[in-house]
């Protein structure tokens, strides 16, 4: 189905692409322009098995590793797919035979077959009954094989999320295959097999109720049976030819959003007045964007022959056939609601299963990019040299950029896009070096370049000598300590906040509260802590689920209400001002520095919600824990910092415009420095 855009009345200038896209046409609704996508007059649903060919060994691997894992679940929701897909032409057939069986009776007792319309009738009920609980063992298996798919593959999946490099983690594609809500709904696989077992099993059950129609129509043979005949062709005719929607394709409209000023800012009389000469303007609007996003309802002689053929055929037959209605007429009537409402719902779904080619293709793939998803996370490539060296300085680690140059991937590749450009630089081992300049100079993006967060576009960086991409990429992360300014706190304890700094080897440490304590000092929220307890929650939701209403819940009640409040005082939730968050995370990275032996520790603008004392005392003790390892400081508030600093970059639109120590740069007083220094020591 086509996806249709809504758009103002107004000149639309359509993005250029060299891909040939197709013919769009417009459609005048009230005072809106509609566009949307020609469709082909005869849309092709034809698949070629080349397009095929290279997932169905994912596929077929994907059934045999769901069979091993799971045999008696994943069995059981084979058999009841096939079972609900084959139920209702057996119950086409029972209801044909029930009813036949009864107008024999109603024509002449005596020979009719009194004694089978109980059997029949029975027959009919039981296989309803059989049906409902075939479609409720098939939840249970689903609900099955879903704890088993996300206990074998959710693990794999958090591993692959927590290795996406930052390139990777702005690729939507790739971030949608993911999830962005976390795993707690996401059951991994289980959508493959829902979508090959809706498509297979809404054909072969359209198929079975026309073969059971058919054989009924043609083992009639009399008027009524002819009449039928004619009703169905109309009916499926209907089903299939009805457009979904006024422009012949199903569609979504990107709704208008309104961006309001608070009261705060004195606009709202002005707003008040400009909405109202707005409003005068565009006099009565007889739609809305909502209206036609849902509601774009089909011409009205669509509606009429949906409506006739499809909801009423019963009054359809009577009309049809008024002169000769005979015993024989109810029984055939009766038939023809039943199947109508029988085949409407599968004619339907099997319409919805093959609306295109491309829902075929996307179906059989799944499996592929499942796999994909699981074995290429990350377009990261790693080095098998391990870090430290042995030839690696006990001060710490040398860092060399030589023509390095970084833009952004979605940026115009352009000359002024590059956020870091030629920068070259040497930093030696056990340095302290201070980068200074104004927002968006690039200092961010060079520091992200070091833990290959992002791939430098050009140019090349060196760690002690040798080139960064030739190292072990975990090995070198655990070398290094980031503390930035985008660091977040989680929802669970300040305990687990502090330790989910630590590398995977230094969880082994067996006394961690003395390292805790002392690490919540040198951060600054050692009170906070002493106040609130180390086992205090994090900004908690405390609700993993919760009724929604319109889906067979009902509201939720007070009762409920107040038991969820018992649960979140139970958790001992808290809320962290900016700079209490700052002082925890700051803990949460001197933690680490205690209880491992990293080689690089950047410190990149932390401290925008701290006061100027608690940000002077927190650099001055980053400062004391320089021994072994090189230090990089990034801060806006530098002046307390560039006296004690063996280098300084001062960087200017992605290059480095400066460099030296403070007693070399502040005589120059035409130099970025200079400027920097001398509008922060005005701000005292």
């Amino acid at each position: 189905m086509e996806t249709t855009y809504l758009l103002p009345k107004a000149k639309t200038i359509l993005p250029s692409t060299a891909t040939r896209l197709p013919a769009v046409k417009r459609k005048t609704w009230d005072i809106f322009d509609i566009a949307y996508d020609q469709q082909p007059s005869r849309p092709s649903l034809t698949l070629k098995l080349s397009d095929i060919r290279g997932s169905l060994g994912f596929l077929w691997r994907f059934i045999l590793e769901v069979w091993c894992m799971a045999p008696g679940p994943f069995a059981q929701y084979l058999l009841s797919c096939f079972w609900i897909s084959i139920s209702p032409a057996f119950s086409l057939y029972i209801a044909h035979t029930t009813l036949g069986t009864i107008q024999e009776c109603i024509v002449d007792l005596e020979k009719g077959r009194v004694g089978e319309v109980p059997t029949w009738v029975f027959a009919w009920l039981f296989l309803e009954a059989l049906s409902a609980l075939v479609a409720h063992l098939k939840y249970r298996a689903e609900l099955s094989l879903g704890g088993e798919l996300k206990a074998r593959f959710v693990p794999q999946l958090a591993r692959g999320s927590l290795a996406l490099d930052v390139k990777l983690s702005k690729d939507r594609q790739l971030l949608a295959r993911h999830g962005d809500r976390g795993y707690q709904d996401y059951v991994p696989g289980l959508s493959v097999l829902e979508e090959l077992s809706k498509k297979a099993g809404s054909l072969l059950a359209f198929f079975l109720e026309l073969s059971i129609l058919v054989y009924i129509l043609i083992d009639a043979g009399d008027l009524d049976a002819q009449i039928l005949t004619y009703i169905f062709l109309a009916f499926f005719l209907v089903v299939f030819a009805v457009p979904t929607n006024a422009i012949g394709g199903a569609g979504t409209f990107p709704s208008l959003s309104v961006y309001c000023l608070y009261a705060k800012d004195g606009a709202a009389r002005y707003l008040s007045e400009e909405y109202q000469r707005t409003s005068d303007a565009l006099g009565v609007v007889r739609v809305s964007p909502w209206i036609l996003a849902t509601r774009l309802d089909p011409p009205f002689y669509w509606a009429l022959a949906r409506s006739l053929i499809i909801h009423y055929p019963l009054a359809l037959y009577v009309t049809v056939l008024p002169w000769g209605l005979t015993p024989s007429s109810l029984a055939s009537m009766a038939f023809l609601q039943y199947a109508t409402i029988l085949l409407r719902d599968t004619s339907n779904n099997l319409r919805t299963q093959f609306a295109s080619s491309d829902s075929i293709l996307n179906a059989v793939n799944g499996a592929k990019r499942f796999y994909e998803i699981l074995e290429n996370a990350t377009g990261l490539q790693h080095g098998n040299v391990p870090y430290p060296l042995g030839s690696s300085s006990p001060q710490g680690m040398s860092l060399t950029f030589r023509d390095v140059c970084f833009r952004y991937p979605s940026t115009d590749i352009k000359e002024n896009a590059l956020v870091v450009n030629a920068v070259s630089c040497s930093i030696l081992p056990g340095q302290l070096v201070v980068i200074v300049g104004v927002n968006g100079s690039g200092k961010s993006s060079l520091l992200n370049l070091l833990p290959r967060l992002e791939s430098p576009t050009s140019g090349e960086i060196l760690v002690d000598g040798r080139p960064l991409d030739d190292y072990n990429v975990d090995q070198l992360r655990k070398s290094m300590v980031f503390l930035s300014q985008t660091e977040e706190l989680y929802p669970v304890s300040l305990k687990e906040n502090l330790l989910m700094g630590l590398p995977d080897d230094a969880h082994r440490v067996t006394d961690k509260t003395q390292m805790l304590d002392m690490a919540a000092q040198l951060g600054g929220c050692y009170e906070l802590i002493k106040r609130e307890g180390y086992d205090a929650v994090v900004d908690t939701h405390g609700i993993v689920g919760q009724s929604v209403p319109g889906f067979n819940n009902g509201n939720i009640g007070p009762g409920a209400v107040a038991e969820h409040a018992r649960h979140l005082e139970s958790l001992k939730p808290i809320s962290l001002s900016g700079g209490e968050k700052q002082r925890i995370i700051a803990a949460r990275t001197f933690l680490r520095l205690l209880c491992s032996d990293p080689r690089l520790l950047v410190v990149d603008e932390p401290t925008s919600a701290l006061d100027a004392i608690a940000e002077r005392d927190l650099f001055s003790r980053f400062k004391e824990m320089r021994k072994g390892r090189t230090t990089i400081f990034v801060s806006h508030h530098f002046g307390n910092l560039v006296k004690d600093a063996d280098l300084i970059l001062c960087m200017d639109e992605g290059r480095i415009a400066q460099r030296g120590t403070h007693a070399e740069l502040i005589g120059d007083k035409n130099g970025a420095y200079f400027k920097l220094y001398d509008a922060q020591a005005a701000g005292f």
